[in-house]
């Protein structure tokens, strides 16, 4: 039988309707994307950007293991099932209605060719992103060390050479108002720099905010190709007479959940603002 192959899906799909979950239909359609808090341009770590993007990855991860229990209660009534129930169905819907059976199964054709195929291209985008992103990180280090570093050499110095000893175990301050008023000024030159250079990375159009438009992109194409896939299960549904029920991809959300993981780990890559510290540490003596 042509349908043979796609017997499981099917016979998940029949479960479902005696799972007797609510139809899809009936739940609020809400878009997993909207989860995503809007990118921030702030370069500094410890702003409410880090804890929002946390809050909307375990909200995600919430989403995905209640989805994944419909799913796996689903699976075990389908394993459950008589197995001559579903070509029976199948036989006498092909009977009935000769010419939408032959179109839904060469959509079910389709969309798994069409699957396969974008499955690869898919894959091969995201490996060509995250090689950039290194890229990236490697680039944005290079540029925050150049723009910092000569400041923190200069602070290393001073506080080698004029801090002197609090007296007590490793302390060390400037008793003298000019070497404290110094240190302090080169530490505020230490985000002046970093200013300077962060909004090419961080800003509206920054490489990083940029790439990061590029992997969305590439996530929501795959996860498109996942719901054609599921409008292939539905139609076989419609196809035997079974409701959509509660079993349902959790594709675009696996997307959103990958998104805000890349989003963490890009903006962990942001500096805390610098500050002047009553006492210091010598790197010599």
């Amino acid at each position: 039988m042509v349908l043979a192959h796609t017997a499981s899906s099917v016979l998940a799909c029949l479960v479902v309707s005696v799972a007797g979950t609510p139809s899809l239909g009936a739940q609020a359609a809400v878009d997993p994307w909207g989860r995503v808090p809007p990118l921030t341009t702030n370069c500094y770590t410890g702003d409410e950007f880090d804890g929002k993007v946390v809050e909307a990855k375990q909200s995600v991860a919430a989403e995905i293991k209640r989805q994944d229990a419909v799913n796996d209660a689903v699976r075990q009534q389908m394993k459950d099932m008589p197995p001559g129930q579903l070509q029976q169905r199948m036989q006498e819907y092909m009977m009935k209605h000769p010419q939408e059976a032959m179109a839904a199964m060469q959509a079910m054709q389709s969309a798994g060719q069409a699957s396969t195929e974008a499955g690869v291209t898919s894959n091969a985008d995201r490996q060509k992103l995250d090689t950039e992103l290194e890229t990236h990180k490697a680039g944005f280090s290079a540029a925050v060390q150049k723009a910092q570093g000569p400041i923190k050499d200069k602070i290393a110095t001073l506080i080698n050479t004029k801090s002197k000893s609090c007296g007590k175990g490793d302390c060390w301050n400037f008793p003298d108002a000019a070497d404290k008023a110094q240190y302090e000024s080169l530490v505020k030159q230490v985000d002046t720099e970093y200013d300077k250079i962060c909004p090419a990375w961080f800003g509206p159009k920054g490489t990083f905010q940029t790439w990061l438009t590029s992997y969305e992109a590439a996530l929501v194409k795959q996860a498109s190709t996942a719901d054609d896939n599921e409008k292939a299960e539905i139609a076989q549904m419609k196809m035997l007479g079974a409701s959509s029920g509660g079993y349902k991809s959790t594709a675009t959300l696996d997307a959103v959940g990958s998104y805000l993981d890349k989003i963490m780990a890009v903006y962990q890559l942001r500096v805390g603002h610098a500050q002047a510290a009553p006492m210091v540490h010598r790197t010599s003596r």
